[in-house]
């Protein structure tokens, strides 16, 4: 990107100051436009040429090693720990709530720190070394896959109100792939306080717990190869490289993300049915 960036803006410079073979009026556009765009091209491709050189012998070795290292390293101290990484899951869920899409908002910052650790650890695991981190950009896609919502629709399911059960029916199997908007905005999620908490904080609670268990053992560390989105809960987590990783995901969804829903919802529903049934009663009158 910063190399693209110079290079459009030399070749922008050289033909505003005319630094052009300019051929005659009577040759052809196509002819005159490629030799116009000789010279520029050659002057570019001298100073990047010597420019490149100069890296390879310097203690960098390249320009991208110098950016990683003065750049990159310094963001990932800062970026890629478990702190900053709930930092960034609240403020995505805070979003969320306020009915932006906190996660195409805040990840495209983050990717690059979270993404280079995976690198690391694939790096690492090719040479048959243990993997060096245990956030990065697969665990958190890992982790708070759905953003937990998983569990709520499963509560629906058994639901005593007519409206939510009837939702739960309507959005468990796009749940089961990782597609919650149903949920979100059929509930609604947003803007809705009385679901405000676990909304917030349940991916956070769920980051904590999996950042505990890999980091006593229990749960193995991701490699770092990606996934792509749409596959259903456990095949999703295949790719962390061991079959913890699968139960870990399950164990999060099936198990504590109802739990972490359960008093929120039960409270919701009752008063729903409430509702219903009076809303029976009074039309039965």
């Amino acid at each position: 990107m910063i190399i693209g960036l110079i290079v459009g803006r030399m070749y922008i410079y050289i033909n505003q100051h005319g630094w052009t073979i300019k051929m005659p009026s009577s040759v052809p556009p196509m002819v005159s436009q490629a030799f116009a765009s000789l010279i520029p091209g050659l002057v570019i491709g001298s100073i990047f040429g010597i420019l490149s050189f100069l890296f390879s012998v310097s203690p960098f070795g390249s320009f991208h090693q110098m950016v990683f290292t003065l750049i990159q390293q310094p963001l990932k101290g800062i970026g890629g720990s478990i702190w900053a990484m709930i930092l960034i899951s609240l403020l995505m869920q805070i979003l969320w709530f306020f009915g932006i899409h906190g996660t195409n908002v805040l990840l495209p910052l983050v990717t690059p720190i979270w993404l280079s650790m995976d690198v690391e650890n694939l790096n690492a695991v090719s040479k048959g070394h243990m993997p060096p981190n245990i956030v990065g950009l697969a665990f958190f896609n890992v982790v708070t896959w759905s953003g937990l919502a998983l569990g709520l629709v499963i509560l629906m399911l058994f639901a005593k109100s007519q409206r939510y059960k009837e939702l739960g029916k309507i959005a468990i199997v796009p749940a089961f792939f990782g597609i919650t908007e149903p949920v979100i905005f059929g509930t609604p999620l947003v803007l809705n306080f009385a679901l405000a908490i676990p909304f917030i904080f349940n991916n956070t609670i769920a980051l904590v717990i999996a950042y505990l268990l890999t980091k006593i053992g229990l749960v193995a560390r991701f490699v770092g190869a990606q996934t792509v989105f749409g596959l259903p809960l456990g095949f999703f987590a295949t790719v962390g490289g061991h079959v913890s990783i699968i139960i870990l995901q399950l164990v999060i969804q099936l198990i504590l993300s109802p739990i972490l829903w359960y008093p929120w919802f039960k409270h919701l529903d009752n008063t729903a049915y409430k509702e219903e049934k009076r809303g029976t009663a009074t039309v039965g009158k």
